[in-house]
């Protein structure tokens, strides 16, 4: 996503850039420690406060902005955005599993409950937001597997953004 954001020269936004595009714009009480932070407003666990309050930031970001926002249940926030592309990237378990080990260092176990409780978590959440289920294929315009390879993922969705956007 970040990649993508970088071609095609527009914002980017995970929970941290979420985060920080919050305190900047007075969204967070300067009284928040870090753990209030997460909790209100990054966190994924089915939270009233945290889904209000990053319903809030999300779309205050989209109408800032053309940007590409990560998760976060973005694209349900954002449905009514006539300009929404959603997106959705998977892959295989064991290609995922072997990522998260390279990436992060973890071993097969601690890759396999990291992306199972990280799954979870983003299921639930999706789910108590949009009462949708996520990862399922017709909630998405462009549904990639992963397995392709990173700069084919990216290619494939900024020639699908360039045909469809500008």
């Amino acid at each position: 996503a970040k990649q993508v954001a970088n071609i095609l020269n527009i914002k980017f936004y995970d929970k941290e850039e979420i985060k920080e595009f919050a305190i900047k714009n007075g969204l967070i009480d300067n009284d928040y420690s870090n753990k209030d932070i997460y909790d209100n407003f990054l966190s994924l666990d089915v939270n009233k406060e945290a889904i209000i309050n990053q319903t809030k930031v999300i779309k205050k970001i989209a109408n800032n902005s053309n940007a590409i926002i990560v998760g976060r249940a973005s694209d349900y926030i954002l449905r009514d955005n006539t300009n929404l592309i959603k997106i959705f990237i998977y892959a295989t378990l064991d290609y995922r599993v072997k990522n998260i080990m390279n990436y992060y260092g973890d071993n097969k176990k601690q890759a396999l409950k990291n992306i199972l409780n990280s799954d979870k978590s983003r299921s639930n959440y999706y789910s108590a937001i949009s009462n949708k289920k996520w990862g399922e294929k017709n909630n998405y315009d462009l549904y990639i597997d992963a397995t392709i390879e990173n700069e084919n993922v990216v290619k494939t969705i900024c020639d699908y953004i360039n045909k469809k956007c500008w």
